[in-house]
């Protein structure tokens, strides 16, 4: 066999055994660096992504809905909300938000009675007591007057929402 000029010859000789030794290490520990360094990754790529988000502006949220309330509804809020503000305003944070949402559910369950028809001078007298009687240090007098200034001032509206709804017809 004739080789050119520029050819090599490769060698065909085969090649010596070798061995590997692995260095021995413990497999528990190698799974805690490999989970160390995941972490850390981790951890860098939230930091990095923190960073990008300062300098940009977040997308605002879609503007929410929110229905109209009904106006019985509104009209007994008020009728409730009236001559308490300074009360309210005076209650700790927690106590505010409670006696707000029990304002509410009082509210809403007059107002269900109101739309029914069924008006219960008792019930609306009593749901204002229990509402009422959550402002701490509350005068048991003061508590029975205003439950029946808007008893009152609740079947008053509904007196005159009656005869509304008799004059359109």
């Amino acid at each position: 066999m004739a080789f050119a000029p520029n050819e090599k010859k490769l060698d065909t000789a085969p090649l010596p055994e070798q061995n590997f030794a692995f260095p021995e290490t413990d497999v528990e520990t190698t799974a805690e660096a490999n989970l160390e360094s995941r972490e850390g990754k981790a951890e860098q790529q939230e930091k990095e992504e923190v960073v990008e988000t300062v300098g940009e502006f977040p997308s605002a949220p879609p503007p929410q809905v929110v229905p109209a309330k009904d106006p019985t509804l509104k009209n007994v809020e008020d009728i409730l909300a009236e001559d308490l503000t300074d009360i309210f305003l005076q209650l700790p944070e927690e106590k505010r938000s409670a006696f707000k949402l029990k304002g509410e559910e009082i509210a809403q369950k007059i107002q269900v009675m109101i739309v029914s028809g069924k008006v219960k001078v008792k019930r609306v007298l009593d749901l204002i007591r229990e509402w009422l009687s959550m402002i701490p240090g509350v005068n048991k007098f003061f508590l029975e007057q205003e439950s029946k200034i808007k008893t009152d001032r609740i079947i008053s509206f509904v007196e005159d929402r009656a005869k509304m709804s008799e004059n359109t017809m």
